[in-house]
């Protein structure tokens, strides 16, 4: 499986609340070497930012803690202020009907993946400081919105048992 696949098996992961799965991917991953290729370590980046966002939030010391050293990879890493404000989401949630209607032909897999892999950008986000725009309180809702949205699209309500 590639890098770049696995940030969708790491979104929906987060979805299902299957937070010891995606820990174990975000740790494996986390040794990983930066060559200086950001495209090519941008996967892993958002893996272990996913993973320690949520572990933020279940208040996960011993993942925070194992994490720690790669969060900040190289360790005079930054988000750009536009990545900041939040122009790397999809939006598919907030998409005006006239042009999400273009998407209406497109299989539910696509919807409930375009929304589940936001996760990984806001994640990114929270854990890189935010900004004025996507402040810690406005992720969290917005986090809980596209787990929620997930959710709703068809064949993709959680578990019931």
């Amino acid at each position: 499986m590639k890098l770049a696949e696995l940030d969708e098996v790491v979104a929906f992961l987060a979805t299902y609340g299957q937070f010891d799965r995606l820990n174990e991917i975000a740790l494996a991953v986390a040794p990983t070497p930066h060559t200086g290729n950001a495209a090519i370590y941008e996967p892993v980046r958002e893996i272990i930012h996913t993973a320690a966002y949520f572990a933020d939030r279940r208040v996960d010391a011993t993942t925070l803690r194992a994490l720690d050293p790669s969060v900040f990879v190289p360790a005079d890493f930054t988000r750009p202020p536009g990545y900041l404000r939040g122009g790397q989401l999809r939006g598919m949630l907030e998409m005006p009907a006239d042009e999400a209607v273009k998407y209406d032909v497109l299989p539910a897999s696509y919807h409930a993946g375009r929304i589940a892999t936001d996760l990984l950008v806001l994640a990114s986000i929270s854990v890189c400081g935010g900004s004025s725009t996507w402040t810690p309180e406005r992720i969290d809702a917005q986090v809980k919105k596209n787990i929620a949205g997930v959710h709703a699209v068809p064949g993709y309500a959680p578990p019931t048992s």
